[in-house]
């Protein structure tokens, strides 16, 4: 007597990708981008997918989407059909927008491509729709707070937040036998407060803002790294 066993075809694995971003330096000390592609990594052996890309965004804010180069990698490579399953711990990873958020999963769903959240599965409209709503609340109430902060630093205790102004250096200390950066506390930097004062006598004296542009950029170059 014979039978006839079954056989259980074996499908084959779905090509995904997986996409880290982090903001700050702060950030990446709390949640790495190693550790979010180790975390997609694991959904994929869990779920049976293969990845072949691995897509990644250092220090960029969750507002910016059109110019992060990875997530604009991400999409040329999603259209050539490179894979079909977008790996993310969460939807803040790819954005925090609430127009960008929508508009990314109609792309990805029309390109044949859906993205599975280490924490919120697969995503639906539903995902998209509220998380987009409530990261947008978030970057605005943290927004809020930063800006009362600043004003408090500047009222109270008479410091200035932010980056250093061209003209400006920061202040210096010792600390426990260490130099260290007096947070807030600036010193006129004299080099270039000579260019600042000469900006306002060149202006004073009837030349035009581009005339003086013209003769800065002729005389010490551009300006890197401050707002002037």
């Amino acid at each position: 007597m014979t039978t006839n066993a079954k056989t259980k075809s074996v499908q084959p694995a779905m090509m995904a990708a997986t996409y880290a971003r982090f903001s700050n330096d702060l950030l990446q000390k709390q949640r790495s981008i190693t550790d979010q592609q180790l975390m997609c990594k694991q959904l994929a052996e869990k779920e049976g997918y293969r990845v072949i890309r691995q897509f990644e965004d250092r220090g960029l804010n969750g507002a910016i989407f059109m110019t992060r180069p990875g997530v604009q990698e991400m999409i040329a490579a999603a259209k050539r059909g490179e894979f079909k399953v977008l790996i993310v711990e969460a939807m803040d990873r790819l954005t925090r927008d609430e127009v960008d958020g929508p508009a990314l999963f109609k792309r990805l769903t029309f390109l044949g491509v859906k993205i599975h959240s280490v924490n919120m599965g697969i995503i639906s409209q539903m995902h998209v729709t509220m998380s987009s709503y409530v990261d947008a609340q978030f970057r605005k109430n943290l927004g809020d707070k930063v800006k009362r902060a600043a004003t408090g630093m500047v009222v109270l205790d008479g410091l200035i937040p932010g980056n250093v102004r061209y003209g400006y250096k920061r202040k210096i200390v010792m600390k426990d036998g260490l130099s260290v950066v007096a947070a807030g506390e600036r010193l006129i930097d004299e080099d270039e407060a000579a260019v600042v004062r000469q900006i306002f006598s060149d202006y004073l004296g009837g030349l035009t803002t581009r005339e003086i542009a013209m003769a800065l950029t002729a005389g010490i170059g551009a300006v890197f790294g401050k707002v002037v």
